[in-house]
Parts: C-alpha cells; structure tokens; sequence
C-alpha cells in the first residue's frame, strides 16, 4: 500500500514520506531529478494525506518544509509555477512551529521562507527573515551545527543581496569557521567565496587574492572534491589584476574559471542546481 510501511505506525510513514522528499530535492543529476519528479511529489501528497486530522506533531512540520522546498525546486527548473506553493507550506510549517514551541524546525521554516524571497527578488524580506532565524538560533543556543552553517550562509548571503557587505563578512568568516570544524568542504568553499565576493565589492583587494589562496589549498588537501565554486573566486581574482593593470594574469585567471564553468556545466549536471551563475 502506498499509505503505509508495514509493521510501522504512522509517523513513522509519515517520516519515511518526507524522506522521499528530501532525497529527490538534493538529487544532484537534472535528468535523475526530473524523472522521480512523478514519485516524489506523489509521495509528498500521501504524507500529507496521512497527517491529515491529526494533532499537531514535529513530523508533521518537518513535512511541510520538505514540501516547500520541493516546490521551490519545482519552480527554479521550470516544472510547475510554484512561487505560491512554496511560500504556502513554508508559512504553514512556520505557524506550527511556533505553537510547538520547536526552534530547530522554526529555523528550517524560515530558512525556507528566505530562499522563496530570494527567489522572488524580495530582498528587504529576505534580511528580515533570515534575521529573525539567526535570532532564533541564538536565543535557542542551537547544538543542530549544520543548521547553524546554513543560517549563517544565509544572513550572509541576504545582507549581500541588499550590499550590505561589511555586515555580511562576520557571519561568513563564522560560517568558514564552522565548516571546517564539520569537514564541511562546500560548505566552506561556500562561505570563503561569499567572503571574497564581498571584499572585492568593498574595494579590499588584498583579501580578494587571500580567499583566491584559501580556496585554492582546501581544493588540494581535498582533491577528490571537485570545489566548482572556485571559478567565482577566480573571476574575482581576474578583476583584482585588471583593476591593477596586469591584464596577463588577469586574462589567465578569467579563462581558467570560464573552464571549470564549461567543463563543470557539461559533465555535472548538479553545477546549474547548486550554482546559479
């Protein structure tokens, strides 16, 4: 039955649901992504089916984000319109959280609610939002560390959507910090890419070439980990030199990340997912 694993109750069905879910939004092949979009979403509804009537529960809430974040993919490729669908549940899960009293799934709601203004170019918002979930956290003395990291990937990368980029660069020197405390390695590739986005938008130029530099030795103490956004930095770097006159490196750097970017977009198809460049 679709409704239900046997020898299971039913959050535990529910769970494994919203598992679904979860698992076919951080499918990295487009072509994989598009052909259990049917499944997926099925299995998204019978979980809503399932919770139903029933009194208010954490897995209920952890649903809600899931199908948010579902439909927020949805919509970044075109599948459906589902602007309105994501921001829905995202509210939904949001107002059950409070009345829980449950502040990691608050913040996942919110974390939500973030990536759905981003999206829609709300981005006085999106700071709002992602404020009150950093807030959150610390009022809440998170342990959750992962959550953490993308709470302040977030604010980060909010308060640089409205440049504001010296109040960004504390929550994402905190965000490498956290990431290598976690061996995250995108995680703080992320974080020091954002860095360096920012200091080249505050004329720090120096601080440009040092991220250039950090990124480039976590890429070889992890080699295996093809780290696609260093074509940013590198781009970043191209302009430091150009802005410096030495138009050789610069013109070296910039068709080293031109590469990565061809070379990233033909043979992974999870570089358009995760990047939007």
């Amino acid at each position: 039955m679709r409704h239900s694993v046997e020898g299971g109750d039913k959050w535990t069905t529910v769970r494994l649901h919203r598992k679904i879910g979860e698992t076919w939004n951080s499918i990295n092949s487009m072509n994989d992504f598009l052909r259990l979009e049917a499944q997926a979403q099925a299995s998204l509804e019978d979980g809503l089916e399932l919770v139903e009537a029933e009194p208010l529960h954490l897995e209920t809430i952890r649903l809600m984000i899931t199908i948010s974040r579902s439909a927020y993919w949805k919509e970044i490729y075109g599948t459906t319109p589902a602007w309105d669908t994501a921001e829905h549940y995202a509210r939904i899960a949001l107002e059950m959280a409070e009345q829980l009293d449950a502040p990691i799934e608050l913040s996942a709601a919110l974390g939500s609610l973030v990536r759905v203004y981003g999206a829609r170019g709300l981005w006085r918002e999106r700071v709002k939002v992602a404020r009150q979930r950093l807030n959150v956290s610390r009022e809440a003395h998170f342990e959750d560390l992962r959550e953490n990291l993308d709470i302040l990937t977030q604010i980060g990368q909010a308060l640089m959507g409205v440049g504001e980029y010296a109040q960004a660069i504390p929550h994402l020197l905190e965000a490498e910090a956290l990431g290598d405390q976690l061996q995250d390695v995108h995680g703080k590739a992320m974080a020091v890419v954002n860095q360096g986005q920012c200091w080249l938008r505050l004329d720090r130029w120096d601080e440009v070439l040092i991220a250039e530099e950090k990124l480039k030795a976590l890429q070889r103490r992890h080699p295996l980990e093809r780290l696609g956004s260093i074509c940013w930095l590198l781009s970043f770097s191209a302009t430091v030199h150009a802005l410096r006159g030495d138009n050789e490196q610069a013109m070296q750097l910039r068709n080293e990340s031109y590469e990565i970017m061809i070379d990233l977009t033909v043979t992974e198809e999870n570089w358009v997912r995760e990047n939007h460049y």
